[in-house]
């Protein structure tokens, strides 16, 4: 629900401008990411990564994870963090992996603190 209000608040004031400025959000954590992953790859020994962001957009979080799932064979898998809600499994028509549930995301207006998403992945 705050996240569809979120939008409709913004799609009054400039829906085109904010969905560019997330989606160019989305393509800077990715090549980030890549950076990382490449990175990751020449130490044998590092087996998770955690995915963590100060952000409540499912293209900063979902999708990324979702990148990296299908990109590097990443599985998504539990973490110790026992509040917070579980990931989006499907944002407008964009479906994602069924253990994004195992994510986990908080609201500002529910748990008192920034927007951010937390996930766990283990590398193989």
């Amino acid at each position: 629900q705050f996240l569809r209000d979120l939008f409709n608040v913004v799609q009054k004031y400039d829906n085109k401008s904010l969905r560019n400025w997330i989606n160019r959000l989305n393509q800077v954590q990715i090549r980030i990411l890549n950076c990382v992953m490449k990175n990751i790859r020449k130490h044998k020994n590092i087996r998770n990564l955690i995915y963590y962001s100060n952000s409540i957009f499912p293209e900063e979080n979902e999708q990324v994870v979702q990148y990296l799932i299908e990109n590097y064979n990443a599985k998504i898998v539990k973490t110790n963090v026992m509040i917070g809600k579980p990931g989006l499994l499907k944002y407008r028509k964009k479906h994602f992996n069924p253990n994004m549930s195992l994510a986990k995301r908080f609201y500002p207006h529910v748990h008192n603190i920034p927007g951010t998403f937390i996930c766990k992945l283990s590398l193989m």
